[in-house]
């Protein structure tokens, strides 16, 4: 099935996708190939229907997280399409998504280069820790950090869209922020955390 086959067999970088389902609308979602999404029959398991926010199942294009649901029954997720064959890691993704499930089956998507304004452009140098070294950090009192090819901007792997209860939606990206995103993809505000943010942002309610 398309769901036995959710890896990323096709890139030699070993990058599993988190497989985790969510059980709002008296249903089961689970992440399937392309960036799609199954809706499930939790009672027997059978397929309702399979969710597509893109036009094709591409193989190169991969459910990036888990999904989070609000207390309405939208569901939320991170899609990235990587290059075909190359290390994803070492190599441009091609973009990355926040994709909205509503309760009706239909979905939105905006890219991450929408929802993080401002950042630094794939070409632009993006500073980096000294190496380990020159520590003590930082080598001296005037050392300028190195710095490297920023990339394009995409989602962080294997993070979870945190949603509060007023439906602000809460994320961490590569370019060390952490962002508050409104559900019409609008952005509220971004915070410099001076750091790769590699989980789910934590609420307190």
């Amino acid at each position: 099935t398309d769901m036995s086959r959710y890896t990323n067999a096709e890139h030699p970088d070993f990058w599993q996708p988190v497989f985790h389902s969510v059980l709002p609308n008296d249903a089961l979602y689970v992440p399937g190939a392309g960036g799609t999404i199954f809706r499930v029959n939790k009672t027997t398991g059978g397929l309702v229907t399979r969710i597509n926010p893109f036009e094709t199942i591409d193989s190169n294009t991969f459910t990036a997280g888990p999904i989070s649901a609000d207390s309405s029954g939208n569901l939320y997720y991170n899609v990235i399409k990587f290059q075909p064959g190359v290390s994803v890691y070492r190599n441009d993704s091609v973009d990355s998504w926040l994709v909205k499930v509503a309760p009706d089956n239909s979905t939105t998507k905006v890219s991450y280069s929408v929802l993080t304004p401002g950042t630094p452009g794939p070409n632009d140098r993006c500073e980096v820790s000294f190496l380990s070294s020159e520590l003590p950090w930082p080598p001296s009192p005037t050392a300028d950090p190195p710095t490297v090819r920023c990339g394009p901007m995409r989602v962080a792997l294997n993070i979870a869209p945190t949603i509060a209860p007023d439906g602000t939606i809460y994320f961490g990206s590569y370019d060390y922020k952490v962002y508050s995103v409104s559900q019409a993809g609008v952005v509220k505000w971004s915070y410099a955390t001076n750091g790769l943010v590699t989980g789910p942002i934590a609420l307190a309610v």
